[in-house]
């Protein structure tokens, strides 16, 4: 797969969150994720012990039935007076930005479905009522090696929104995706969709 010609600095500054220009009819090849996935496997973890695992979803029913369970996660998100979509600003300048970031939100949550992979990190084992070190250290043991797959995503019209960050404010959503990796042992983390960028039309 042909690389940017980033440098490592390049690279850290320049990596933005993309969610309308997407190219939702383009199939991501498995050989693009499983090859993210192992530039994120170098990642450092806690002990070594290198405790994850990535679920990638494929099969269209998962995901509409994730993207339905994002879409009431963002309904309740957008109550909050903090939520993208209700900031604002007295800058002109950075009021603009933010209204623009709202709206890419939006679209986002419209049309999650259409992505065609859901890429859901997972570590095996559970935490619940661990002193927060151990919480701490789990978090920080998967942390590494999903910004690492983001930053291997990084190629000619390739990127990884991150989108399921909100899980920990929906209850339903938490639910939807912890019952999909309890079936494999494991405890969900994060997920999100991955695509191609669209070319800009003229």
């Amino acid at each position: 797969m042909a690389l940017l010609p980033l440098s490592p600095d390049e690279l850290l500054t320049t990596t933005r969150a993309v969610r309308k220009r997407l190219d939702f009819d383009r199939p991501v090849e498995r050989s693009v994720i499983e090859e993210c996935l192992q530039i994120a496997i170098q990642a450092p973890t806690g002990s070594n012990l290198q405790r994850w695992h990535f679920v990638v979803v494929t099969d269209q029913a998962k995901r509409r039935a994730i993207a339905e369970l994002y879409r009431k996660s963002w309904a309740n998100y957008l109550t909050s007076p903090t939520a993208a979509t209700n900031l604002r600003f007295d800058d002109p300048t950075r009021d603009k930005v933010q209204q623009r970031v709202g709206e890419s939100a939006q679209y986002l949550a419209d049309h999650l479905e259409r992505a065609p992979v859901f890429l859901v990190p997972c570590f095996v084992g559970r935490i619940d009522g661990q002193p927060s070190s151990a919480q701490a250290g789990t978090w920080g043991s998967i942390l590494p090696a999903v910004w690492s797959f983001k930053l291997a995503a990084r190629r000619p019209q390739f990127f990884w929104p991150m989108a399921l960050h909100r899980a920990l404010r929906s209850p339903a959503l938490a639910r939807g995706l912890e019952s999909f990796a309890a079936q494999l042992g494991l405890t969900r983390r994060f997920g999100s969709p991955v695509l191609f960028r669209a070319e800009p039309r003229g």
